[in-house]
Order: structure tokens, then sequence, then C-alpha cells
């Protein structure tokens, strides 16, 4: 029984016409290629691209590390095969438009559920702050992040950018110099008595 192996295309090669054979190659320029990418939206994601990108955005894994996790396959005897090169892998799986724009649906649906407003934060700090049991020092931290979020501790930008302060006084102040020190010529005995 003979088997052949035959390799099969990928999405370039099948919808943008970037491969070998004949009637390939009908996407010129990068910009083609975008769009019909960009037109498929999202059809090339593969189980382990998926991985990937939930690795990197859900558990908060360098790219490295996460394309070592979801690109890793089990051989016949059970042992872990892990890609070679993985950082040089994932920064290439990361340029692809594809990657990047699953990144960005994925990072908008974790904001989403953890939508929490201003008004909330604000009134946890103030409990913080007012709470007979909380300790000194978190009532202090909680002020202290109270005032950052409301914009209370913000140095003016003119200080920032080393500007002159200049002091005018109603009257002019003598030069402070060394006076000679005073010899007191007494005995502890004078004093005593």
């Amino acid at each position: 029984m003979t088997t052949e192996t035959k390799e099969l295309l990928n999405f370039d090669e099948m919808f943008l016409g970037t491969g070998e054979d004949a009637g390939c190659l009908h996407l010129e320029s990068t910009s083609d290629i975008e769009l019909a990418r960009r037109e498929e939206s999202g059809l090339l994601l593969s189980a382990e691209a998926e991985k990937f990108v939930k690795l990197i955005c859900l558990h908060g894994m360098l790219p490295s590390e996460a394309y070592e996790q979801a690109f890793a396959k089990i051989d016949d005897f059970g042992n872990i095969i892990k890609p070679s090169a993985p950082a040089y892998q994932a920064r290439l799986l990361l340029r692809l438009p594809e990657i990047k724009d699953a990144i960005e649906i994925q990072r908008a649906e974790i904001r989403s559920w953890t939508k929490t407003e201003a008004a909330e934060i604000e009134l946890t700090y103030r409990s913080i702050m007012m709470s007979p049991e909380s300790k000194d020092s978190d009532r202090v931290a909680a002020g202290k992040a109270l005032s950052a979020l409301r914009g209370f501790d913000a140095q003016p930008d003119v200080l920032a950018s080393g500007a002159t302060i200049t002091i005018a006084l109603p009257w002019t102040p003598n030069n402070l110099s060394l006076q000679p020190g005073r010899v007191i010529e007494h005995s502890t005995e004078d004093v005593n008595t």
C-alpha cells in the first residue's frame, strides 16, 4: 500500500494566489493581499493560533511562551515536542493582520467584562477612608489614590518645565554672615549660688 503525502494548501495559496501553480500570483501588491484577508474576516486562524491568542490575552503570557504551549505537539510515545525558535515564530505570527485583529477582538471582549466606572472606584476609596475598621495606612493609601484619581496631586505644567520662580519681598533682606562668637567667662560656681 503506497501512501502519498499531499501538501495541504494554506490560506495564502488558496485564496490569495501566492502559490507557484498555474493561475496563482493574481494578487500583486501587499495592499491587495491585506484587503483579501480582511474580506475573509478571520477565516485563517487555526486552533493553535486561537490558543496562542487566548494565552496572550487571557493568561498574560509572553508571546514566545504562548507559542510554545499552543504549537507543541505530542508524538506517538506521549512526549511533548516543543517548536523550534518560539520567539522568532511568535514574532512572525504577531505580524499577521489576522492575529492582530484576533488579539484586539479578544482584548475588547475582556474590556467589556471588566467595565468599572470611575464613580465605583471613587466610592470604594471613600468607603476605605471613612471606615473605622480600616488601618490608618490603608486610609492614607486610599486618600492618595483618590487624589490621584481626581487629579488633585497633579503638578502644574509650568513647574515641570523648569521655570524660574521669582519672589518679590517688600523689604531688602540683610546678608547673613558669621558673627564672631562671644566667649562668656563665668564659672559654673557663680551660676549655682
